[in-house]
């Protein structure tokens, strides 16, 4: 007698699952989306480093301005550049050094990369260093800044500039000086 009346007893009904339609992908359609997924990762892989990579130098320019934290063989490339194009002057961008300022006599990129300009060959009174103070962060933005504000205190009338920067970096970097000069 005991058991009936337990299972007569009502108890609260709570529920913690409910029965539903789901849809989902059929065989053809995750072969389609795995194909479409597939092609995506290929076009990005194919066509990014292009649109990052950015060059398009103004024929007519008259002042390179050269990212001072480029290697050896970019600064060479970017003599040949002030060598073949119009330039009358090379501005070199960079913040201080992370490791070794106390064994070379350098504090930052921007001096660095001047003087390799000169023991390259370029006359010293056609190669500017714009050196930019320590920051951690945004070091691109930072240069950017420290140009303008050096172009605006030098007497220099610069129409143009071409901006020398290395790989898939040189979008952003033309993106910050763009952003800066008028």
């Amino acid at each position: 007698m005991r058991i009936k009346n337990r299972r007569c007893q009502k108890f609260p009904k709570i529920k913690l699952i409910k029965r539903q339609e789901m849809w989902t992908l059929t065989a053809q359609g995750w072969a389609i989306a795995i194909a479409l997924i597939a092609y995506l990762i290929f076009f990005i892989f194919t066509h990014v480093h292009s649109f990052l990579a950015v060059t398009s130098p103004i024929q007519s320019a008259e002042v390179l301005v050269v990212e001072g934290w480029l290697p050896d063989y970019a600064i060479e490339k970017a003599l040949t550049e002030f060598k073949n194009g119009s330039y009358h002057q090379i501005i070199t961008t960079g913040g201080t050094l992370g490791k070794g300022s106390y064994l070379t006599g350098y504090k930052n990129f921007a001096d660095v990369s001047a003087d390799t300009f000169i023991k390259l060959g370029l006359e010293a009174e056609k190669v500017v260093a714009v050196p930019t103070p320590f920051v951690v962060k945004d070091r691109s933005y930072a240069s950017a800044a420290e140009f303008e504000r050096w172009l605006a205190n030098s007497n220099l009338k610069i129409e143009s500039i071409n901006l020398f920067s290395l790989d898939v970096h040189a979008r952003r970097s033309w993106f910050l000086f763009k952003k800066y000069l008028p």
